[in-house]
């Protein structure tokens, strides 16, 4: 089956920064133009490494990174089989992006729910995707917001500032932009770039929170930075209006930014 490469990239990405493709040599580095396809599903999975792998699934990565991916499958199953939360989780991911089998939604979410029942928080924030926008699941704006919840309760950055962007544009609740600050702040001190993006247009409105050009800057520049497409152009929009004063206090915010890490 042809799979693209922004698509092996993503996950294959997942698996490096989970410290589960331990394969005993390193990946090839993918062009530069598709660096940023796969930065913003690296970056989820960045507080969730892990050296206690089930090793059915460690094999299953190294077979993946070969792009042996019905080797890759067969593993995952059999993990799954076993009560495995990560052999659920790479099938579920496997049948979204369609890498390996046909793309199935209906699947993938079947997958995400099993691994979410075992509490594992990544899978309850893609099960939410999964409602959010009516993959394999009906759309359920109610349901999506549950499972967003659940996984931020559990400390999941990305599912914050998805939490943020609902309350920012009035999606599934109603518009509220105090709400919509106050987990886009917490996306975003996470280091989550769609979080950063999102937050820095309601410093550059004032809505929410006090109008703050500097502090926008900053966010759109860490966005940019994380791989967020929409944030250059938006920095770029912003400059003009701001002092080169400003634009340098903004560069040397966004250079000494470290994320928030919650225990």
């Amino acid at each position: 089956m042809a799979v693209s490469r922004n698509r092996f990239w993503a996950v294959l990405g997942l698996a490096a920064l989970l410290g589960l493709c331990a394969c005993g040599e390193t990946p090839p580095q993918k062009p530069a133009d598709e660096q940023t396809n796969s930065t913003k599903e690296k970056n989820i999975f960045e507080r969730f490494r892990s050296s206690n792998v089930d090793p059915l699934v460690e094999q299953g990565l190294r077979l993946y990174a070969r792009q042996d991916y019905a080797g890759a499958l067969a593993q995952f199953r059999q993990a799954a089989d076993a009560g495995d939360v990560g052999g659920m989780f790479w099938l579920g991911l496997m049948y979204e992006q369609g890498i390996g089998v046909e793309q199935d939604y209906r699947r993938a979410a079947q997958f995400y729910r099993f691994a979410m029942m075992k509490n594992l928080a990544i899978a309850k924030y893609k099960l939410a995707e999964m409602y959010d926008f009516g993959r394999g699941v009906p759309q359920d704006d109610a349901e999506a917001l549950k499972l967003y919840r659940l996984a931020a309760a559990q400390g999941f950055t990305p599912a914050m500032g998805r939490l943020g962007v609902k309350y920012k544009a009035g999606r599934g609740v109603g518009q509220d932009f105090r709400q919509a600050a106050e987990w886009l702040t917490r996306g975003a001190e996470g280091g989550d770039p769609e979080a950063q993006r999102h937050l820095a247009d309601l410093c550059s409105n004032g809505q929410g929170l006090p109008q703050d050009l500097v502090q926008a800057h900053m966010w759109y520049s860490l966005a940019a930075a994380g791989g967020n497409r929409e944030a250059p152009r938006l920095r770029d929009l912003l400059a003009p209006l701001m002092t080169p004063q400003q634009i340098d206090e903004a560069q040397l915010r966004a250079w000494s930014f470290q994320p928030r890490r919650d225990n």
